[in-house]
Order: structure tokens, then sequence, then C-alpha cells
């Protein structure tokens, strides 16, 4: 029966959690509280690991890939990485932009974000290949692929941003480009017509 309800919700929790866990970093058209913006990001990468789930349970409906069950595994541990660098900035009263944090704010924050998003990235690039090759989605294929183009792109982003070596606003286009993503994401789930049946679990 969860499984169930996962397969049916999670193109609309992909689409809801990418925004929801994105939403206090645009700072627009209303800007959030640093605990409400950690509170914001642990909910939306709840939802965001439920779709990577339903994404995951539509894979082993199509087909076996050796590549499916390690890239899964990498972009969940990666969305957990980075719920607990929200879950330690909410706990120490971090800032959202990590600037003027509290001196016993760890150290670690920032590396467990980045190293969570670039794993991330990489779970979901690998399943996206798999998506591919097997058309698990339709013609909506793509949307993995394009959704792990553009994390990458806005990890990169936020580094020009803090290096002073790019325009002030770019990470914020990024940001934009990337909640789109995840919004076509969930769309690919909710429109695609494979339905992962729970024995495939078990395979």
């Amino acid at each position: 029966m969860l499984m169930e309800q996962i397969d049916r919700w999670s193109g609309p929790a992909a689409a809801l959690g990418g925004l929801v866990w994105l939403f206090p970093w645009a700072r627009w058209p209303v800007e959030v509280s640093d605990a409400t913006g950690f509170l914001m990001a642990i909910v939306g990468l709840l939802l965001v690991i439920v779709g990577l789930t339903g994404l995951y349970r539509r894979l082993l409906a199509t087909g076996q890939s050796a590549m499916t069950k390690p890239a899964f595994g990498l972009a969940v541990f990666g969305a957990a990485l980075v719920m607990s660098s929200a879950i330690a900035g909410l706990a120490t009263n971090a800032s959202l932009s990590g600037i003027d944090s509290p001196s016993g704010a760890p150290i670690l924050l920032p590396i467990l974000l980045f190293g969570g998003m670039l794993l991330t990235i990489l779970g979901i690039a690998g399943m996206g290949l798999v998506i591919i090759k097997q058309r698990a989605l339709g013609r909506f294929s793509f949307a993995p692929m394009l959704l792990a183009a553009s994390l990458l792109v806005y990890v990169i982003s936020i580094g020009l941003a803090v290096g002073d070596l790019g325009p002030e606003s770019i990470d914020k286009i990024f940001l934009a480009l990337v909640v789109i993503c995840w919004l076509i994401f969930g769309i690919s789930l909710s429109t695609s017509r494979e339905q992962p049946a729970d024995a495939a679990l078990s395979a």
C-alpha cells in the first residue's frame, strides 16, 4: 500500500519538493527567516526523496540495470546529506547564506551541503542514463538528465557567486532554472504510463 501511494504521488512530491527545498534561497517574492528556510529545506528534501523513490520504482518496472540501485543509493544518500546540513543549520542557528553564522556553527555544514549536492547529481544522472536507454518516462525520458545538468550548473554558479567571478544574480538565475527542471521532472513521473509492481522491489 505504501509503495502504491509513492507511485501515485511521486510526481507531485518531486515537483513540490524541489520548489519548497530551494524557495528560501530565492528570497523572492517573500524572504523567509533562516530557521523557516531550513525547515522548508528539510520538508522539501523529504518530498524529493519520495520523488526519487518513485523514479527508482519506475526503473525497476521497465527492466533491470546494474546501474539502477547504486545510482538510486547515491541520489538518496546525497539528499540525506543535504538534509542533515539543513538540520544542523537549524540546530546551530546558522544563516541560510552561510555568512554571519554564529561561531559555534560547524564548519562541516558546507561540506555536507555541497558533497550531498554532488552525490545527488551523480545519482540522478546515473538513473537518467538508464531512463533514456529504457525510455521509462516516454517522451519525458530526458527529464532526469536535464534535472541533473541544471543542479550541476546551479552548484557551479554558487561557487562563481561566492568567488565574485560572475554577476551577483547568476545563482538566482540558475536557481529558477533548477526549480523549472524539478517541475518538469515531476510532470514526467506523473504522466508516464508505466506502473511499477510491488514485486519488482524484491528483484
